[in-house]
């Protein structure tokens, strides 16, 4: 995405000084249109940042335009022997921060003027900014979303939808998008903030009206590699919050130490920052807020962002609120497409860390069902300590387990499933051996899991719902099939190729199937 007008280097540079760029005197007055790491979209009038992606075509971008260079002091010595002309490079002490100030500039310091609440978190960030969505229209406020369900906005324009292949797009492109928003006449806009982002530095220049909270578990310890550096990295976000905006954070019985570490860091910065600490307490969490299965603690933080105003004690739900959206992939339930009312339904939920597994299963064991069986797999080229904490918790919380295939990615699927089974003590049964002629019977037994490994997802599906209608049919309650691990996703990736998959269309024909 490009501006639709240059700006001179050294103007561009006065309007970020947090950028702190020191440039050659012979390019002060060089048109700058541009900024970006991808060397396939650099011209004569970007600058082009010499980040890890972008470092290996430094040599191409010098000898096919007139691109200048953005690159650490660091970074100097690194790169000396590609002969780097002095006179086209732009030399800063923190790469991360000047490409994302360099970036709000060059589009107008856009989050300047909208109001964002950015929303970090292992869990429940995606619920939040889709339920705050729902808020903001039904008030008619012009909104806009950012996050794992793409980019999306209602202003002036009508709907608009992006798709960036990012959680958090990166900065360049980032502030494009917001500089749309608001020349489209967006307010209010939701974005996702993921620890990766904001450790990669995409969140650079963006100013905060409001940050938010959810929890800290397990995940993405392959790139943070520790739960410190995972915190830290999330605890970025409140650097972010501009003067007057306000901190919420989820703060009850069962968060992590994490939350009350936040609250204590942030506590300790009031008198070097002045923004509001609204902390949510679960008593504060209104009993009437979502379904069963709907997580009213996601659903309350979205209402205390739209009312900050009152004390979270005083959190209030109007007629507006009472009626909550479904959220793409996120505890989503499916039935039968059948005229009378079936014991048998699907749950289709993004669930891919122990904690967000054990809270989708617990939410479904709350509505009274009398058989539940949960499949999943875990994600390749991922937090791998992670598979067998997964395993654990289906274990434990499901009747029924039918480990497959996520998305293998680049390592071996068979690897993969043996990980997420080591975790779970229940010996594994043979699919082969197992009469489903003989599932009507297992409501009544003791409770104990049935472990299976079925490699093909759209297998597993299947045979979890086949199985089910049989087992319905000598269950004195509902019968549940839990989908966990993709949610929203159209695709599954093995190796480097995708190919089309949804979990919701799979579910959905498994289900209807002999109406």
């Amino acid at each position: 995405m490009r501006t639709t007008e240059s700006m001179r280097l050294e103007d561009l540079i006065q309007r970020a000084p947090g950028s702190k760029i020191h440039y050659p005197a012979s390019q002060a007055g060089a048109e700058v249109n541009h900024i970006s790491d991808d060397s396939r979209q650099i011209s004569d009038y970007s600058i082009f940042v010499l980040s890890a992606l972008g470092r290996p075509w430094a040599g191409t971008v010098l000898q096919n335009t007139r691109a200048l260079l953005l690159l650490e002091s660091s970074q100097l010595k690194l790169v000396g022997d590609a002969e780097l002309p002095a006179e086209r490079l732009l030399v800063c002490d923190d790469l991360k921060k000047a490409q994302g100030f360099l970036a709000s500039a060059l589009y107008g310091h856009p989050s300047h003027s909208l109001r964002i609440t950015g929303i970090t978190g292992t869990n429940g960030k995606t619920s939040i900014a889709w339920l705050l969505r729902h808020l903001w229209q039904t008030r008619g406020i012009a909104w806009g979303m950012i996050g794992t369900l793409g980019v999306q906005w209602q202003g002036t324009q009508g709907l608009i939808r992006l798709q960036t292949g990012y959680t958090t797009p990166r900065a360049p492109e980032l502030q494009a998008i917001l500089q749309r928003m608001q020349q489209d006449g967006v307010h209010q806009v939701a974005m996702e903030a993921s620890s990766e982002a904001l450790d990669l530095g995409r969140l650079e220049g963006v100013q905060l009206q409001t940050a938010v909270f959810t929890n800290l578990s397990q995940d993405h310890l392959d790139h943070h590699r520790s739960m410190e550096a995972y915190y830290l990295a999330k605890r970025h976000l409140f650097d972010l919050i501009r003067p007057g905006g306000q901190a919420i954070i989820y703060a009850g019985q069962d968060t992590e130490v994490w939350n009350r570490r936040l609250i204590a860091d942030l506590e300790g910065d009031r008198g070097r920052k002045e923004i509001a600490i609204r902390v949510l307490e679960a008593q504060h969490v209104p009993a009437a807020v979502g379904f069963p299965g709907f997580n009213r603690i996601n659903a309350a933080l979205a209402l205390a962002v739209s009312q900050p105003e009152l004390p979270m004690d005083q959190i209030q739900i109007s007629p507006l609120t009472a009626a909550w959206p479904a959220i793409p992939g996120r505890m989503q339930k499916m039935t039968p497409n059948r005229m009378t009312p079936s014991p048998l339904f699907g749950i289709v939920d993004y669930a891919h860390t122990p904690d967000a597994l054990e809270r989708c299963l617990q939410a479904v064991r709350e509505m009274k069902v009398m058989f539940l069986i949960c499949v999943f797999g875990c994600g390749g080229d991922r937090d791998p300590g992670k598979r067998p904490l997964m395993g654990k918790v289906a274990d434990r919380l499901a009747d029924m387990v039918l480990i497959c295939d996520d998305n293998p990615r680049t390592e071996d699927p068979a690897s993969i499933r043996a990980a997420i089974l080591s975790g779970i003590q229940t010996p594994l049964a043979d699919v082969d051996l197992f009469q489903s002629a003989q599932m009507h019977m297992l409501p009544e037994l003791p409770r104990s899991s049935l472990i299976f490994e079925i490699a093909d997802r759209r297998a597993a599906i299947e045979q979890a719902v086949e199985w089910a209608r049989t087992i319905v049919a000598g269950s004195k309650g509902p019968v549940a099939v839990v989908v966990a691990g993709k949610g929203h996703e159209d695709y599954q990736i093995y190796g480097r190729q995708k190919t089309p998959f949804s979990d919701q269309a799979v579910l959905q024909a498994a289900l209807d199937q002999g109406i």
